[in-house]
């Protein structure tokens, strides 16, 4: 795999050349109109540092064989750093002294650009990252990055992406973490923020419109994300939040959270960095408690809500400007579902936005929009557990929308266009949204239009609730019956806790949420709803203690982590809410 060149003093001279030559970039004006910067590290240093950390001598260097794949090892890797460092020191000698002349320290410019492509071979390799950090190799890794040539840049930040990959590094976590570690440590958080906006004017543009220019951005992207995949997320049992130490990182050593929500502004054209930039903003807001008040702090929900704004009255293009929204939209989801945060997203008028974009399905059932489907979705974080967000849902006239989609009028369209899983996602969220509407909404007008949904069209919605009911409890005995088989063919004891989180994945958190509805309806004592559900529960062989259970599961579960006194008293008051029928007696 190497491209190493063979060094041998008894070698052909020419062949030596030619070889050099096919390693050599074209060479065109721009490649030497590059400023030159004194450096404090002198040559001679570098060098001296370099030799002494690898422990090889220069004919180790010379001689160092046909640079197969098979000859990776720790030797290997420390004949590259010091063939590396060698190239950087060169170089750095030649700029020094040759600093107005490009043309003088070319060749030292295109050796230090090989042998940085050389240590992404170390890529195959990652049990040997360990050995590359021993070396000190990874403090000149990160110089590079603020080398005066671009091109090398651009090369070495390729090399970091290649090196820091998830299919690199999974084979070996603790070289990937070594690694990642050694690169905050040698200030790689600030130099590689630096090169990304170097790349740049001053208006956020590319410099160039290259694709070399455009990728040395996306590469920067990439090792943000590969190192936050190395690192990991983990959630704080007692809190419940989640962090990444490589993302914080990032979004408190630089302005990388502000760059992000500048590039995915409304205003700004779709392109591949763009669509990077909605993805990375989304996978740092998700992973991180601290970045989520970070980019509340700096106005980033409304500069979302902006961005998002963008799809009220167009479609994405193509494929890539609709991950672009879906991106847009996680993003919301994961600064919104902040229960702290929910204020702000009602202030910033995001309860109205979601349902002019929701809106779009309205009028036609042939047509869906595709930012309807994530905005129901940011509904359902946001109405969860939070009345103000509630009480405007039901102010800005969203009823008429929420039960369209409830009543599936246009989930053959939704099911042609986004497909199967789309469709039940629908069916899924707004059960969700309104069951959060029943709980939260105590306002006597409020609550009463609500109910009064279910009266109109001969209580349509009714049968609408029993009907989903029914699919939902299919699909739940499906998966129970399914880990029964599990159990007893694979020898695997699930733990209650296990099989439960299973089958809320399978339809019980919707079952539980229409069982809710359905029991907020009865709690009501009118007394036509209440015949209308009693008639089509019997008529699906439900009976009323069948209700009772799920909620008393449910209730156990949302209470499980807050003791057995709270658990007791969370079952209590669910179970209050649906009554027991004339001669219906509790079954404990």
């Amino acid at each position: 795999m190497s491209n190493k060149r063979s060094r041998d003093h008894g070698g052909d001279e020419a062949a030596e050349e030619d070889e050099r030559a096919s390693r050599r970039p074209i060479l065109d004006e721009s490649f030497f109109d590059r400023p030159s910067e004194p450096t404090s590290r002198t040559a001679e240093d570098l060098l001296a540092q370099a030799e002494t950390r690898a422990g090889v001598t220069n004919d180790d260097v010379t001689n160092d064989g046909d640079g197969s794949a098979g000859a990776i090892d720790a030797k290997h890797v420390r004949r590259l750093v010091l063939a590396f460092e060698r190239a950087y020191a060169e170089n750095v000698k030649a700029r020094a002294k040759y600093g107005n002349e490009p043309r003088k320290f070319a060749e030292s410019e295109i050796e230090l650009d090989c042998e940085v492509k050389r240590l992404g071979t170390l890529a195959s390799a990652p049990e040997l990252y360990e050995e590359l950090v021993k070396l000190n190799a990874v403090p000149s890794m990160v110089a590079v990055l603020g080398h005066e040539n671009e091109d090398v840049v651009a090369d070495a930040l390729e090399v970091l992406r290649e090196l820091t990959d998830s299919d690199a590094v999974e084979s070996d976590e603790n070289g990937g973490k070594a690694l990642a570690t050694a690169l905050r440590e040698s200030g790689g958080y600030q130099a590689l923020y630096a090169a990304l906006t170097r790349f740049e004017d001053a208006s956020g543009k590319l410099k160039a419109t290259s694709s070399e220019t455009s990728n040395a951005v996306s590469s920067v992207l990439g090792i943000v994300e590969n190192l936050g995949e190395i690192m990991g997320t983990q959630v704080d049992d007692a809190s419940g939040e989640s962090s990444n130490k490589a993302l914080e990182g990032f979004c408190e050593e630089t302005d990388l959270l502000k760059w992000l929500l500048k590039r995915v502004e409304k205003k700004r054209d779709v392109d591949q960095n763009k669509l990077y930039a909605s993805e990375i903003l989304a996978i740092i807001l998700q992973s991180s408690a601290k970045c989520r008040k970070q980019c509340v702090d700096m106005n980033g929900l409304e500069s979302l809500l902006q961005a998002a704004s963008a799809y009220k009255k167009r479609e994405p293009e193509d494929d890539g400007e609709k991950e672009l929204v879906e991106n847009l939209f996680d993003a919301i989801c994961a600064v919104a579902m902040v229960p702290e945060n929910k204020a702000q997203f009602v202030e910033f008028e995001g309860v109205e936005l979601m349902l002019i974009l929701l809106n779009g399905t309205r009028g036609d059932a042939k047509k869906t929009s595709f930012a309807s489907l994530p905005a129901l979705k940011c509904l359902d974080y946001v109405l969860s557990g939070n009345k103000d967000a509630c009480n405007r849902f039901i102010d800005g006239l969203g009823l008429k929308s929420l039960f369209s989609i409830f009543m599936g009028r246009n989930a053959k369209a939704v099911r042609k266009t986004f497909g199967n899983e789309a469709a039940l996602e629908q069916q899924t969220r707004s059960s969700s949204v309104i069951c959060s509407l029943f709980k939260h909404v105590d306002n006597t007008d409020r609550r009463d239009r609500l109910c009064a949904k279910f009266v109109e069209q001969d209580y349509a919605k009714c049968d609408r609730l029993v009907e989903l009911w029914v699919e939902f409890a299919k699909r739940v005995s499906a998966e129970q019956a399914r880990l029964e088989n599990v159990d007893e063919d694979l020898g695997i004891d699930l733990t209650e806790e296990e099989e439960y989180l299973q089958k809320l994945d399978a339809g019980l958190a919707t079952l539980e949420h229409l069982t809710l509805v359905f029991a907020h309806l009865w709690a009501t004592d009118h007394a036509p709803i209440m015949r209308r559900l009693y008639l089509d529960a019997s008529q699906n062989a439900i009976a009323l203690s069948d209700l009772r259970d799920i909620l008393r599961q449910h209730a156990h579960h949302v209470g499980d982590s807050a003791g057995d006194s709270a658990r007791e008293g969370t079952v209590r008051a669910i179970l209050s809410v649906l009554p027991y029928a004339p001669g219906e007696r509790e079954q404990s």
